[in-house]
């Protein structure tokens, strides 16, 4: 986990909502943590193994650690640009608050949320 300059780290958690998420999930955890900025920031975090699975369970979510304002701007256009090519919506929760970004969604506007819910340090 990164820390910020309060010494908290603060991760963003990424779900893709919609009945391909999990599948969907995956891909993107290999979209973001390919992106140079995220490199070592990015871990897919498995769901319950289920009774009918013989090994771990679906990539559930995504937690991205953004202890710096870089990695807001980085990852906002990534998440931005992954968006553009499919049909689908992202769910993002940051300590505690969510909100959701469809297909088209720009940049700046994931990147307002992120810097809104994380704080001042997180400009870029």
């Amino acid at each position: 986990m990164v820390e910020d300059q309060a010494g908290k780290g603060m991760n963003a958690e990424i779900r893709v909502v919609g009945e391909a998420g999990r599948a969907e999930v995956a891909e993107l955890g290999r979209w973001l943590a390919a992106q140079r900025g995220l490199v070592g920031r990015v871990v897919q975090v498995q769901g319950e193994v289920g009774e009918q699975e013989l090994s771990g369970g679906a990539v559930e979510l995504l937690s991205v650690a953004i202890g710096s304002g870089g990695v807001v701007s980085v990852l906002s256009s990534a998440l931005s640009a992954w968006l553009g090519g499919r049909q689908q919506t992202i769910k993002i929760t940051v300590d505690g608050r969510s909100a959701e970004f469809p297909t088209g969604t720009k940049p700046e506007a994931v990147a307002q949320y992120l810097k809104a819910v994380k704080g001042d340090d997180a400009r870029a």
